[in-house]
């Protein structure tokens, strides 16, 4: 029963839609001396930091730079509930359930004989994630070609051909950058 975290107040209208909810408003109710719930007189109120990712800049996000203040903080001492910042609005269940809902209803448009939830949502990842795939299948090639480099560069030590050593060592480092 005396859990740290005993509910999340949401500060919105419950008769507006979830999807309007507005996730800088959400507060968490912390249990700080209680052992039940009955008695919640020492609870606090407290907001989430804010998320650095939706304020950091593009190079920051491509070089993974966003996170560092935590992490650093992370490293200084254990992390609490008060020092994870708020979920991003995209990553809300909300958000993703308003999605889930969208597919489902072109799945049943399409096909209202026989809808099928996991059909739906492999359409909706496929499309979502295109871009990636062909980056990924030039990832996993590259890391092939490099490992058979290595082999050939092994063997190039092992013969006296001093000239096809330099070509292999060079695909090695062309395979690495990626």
């Amino acid at each position: 029963m005396g859990t740290q975290a005993d509910s999340i107040v949401n500060n919105s209208d419950e008769s507006n839609d979830n999807s309007k909810t507005d996730v800088a408003n959400e507060k968490l109710l912390v249990d700080v001396g209680s052992t039940t719930k009955e008695d919640s007189s020492d609870a606090t109120v407290f907001e989430y930091p804010p998320n650095p990712m939706l304020e950091a800049p593009l190079l920051s996000r491509f070089l993974f730079q966003w996170p560092y203040k935590l992490l650093q903080l992370g490293m200084e001492r254990p992390l609490t509930q008060i020092d994870l910042p708020q979920i991003a609005p995209d990553d809300t269940s909300s958000v993703n359930r308003k999605i889930l809902d969208e597919i489902w209803e072109k799945e049943l448009k399409k096909n209202p004989e026989n809808p099928r939830l996991h059909r739906a949502i492999l359409k909706y990842f496929i499309k979502s994630l295109w871009y990636v795939q062909p980056l990924q299948c030039i990832s996993t090639v590259a890391k092939v070609v490099q490992s058979v480099a290595l082999g050939s560069l092994i063997e190039t030590f092992e013969s006296d051909s001093g000239e096809s050593g330099y070509v292999w060592a060079s695909v090695i480092v062309g395979c690495a950058v990626r």
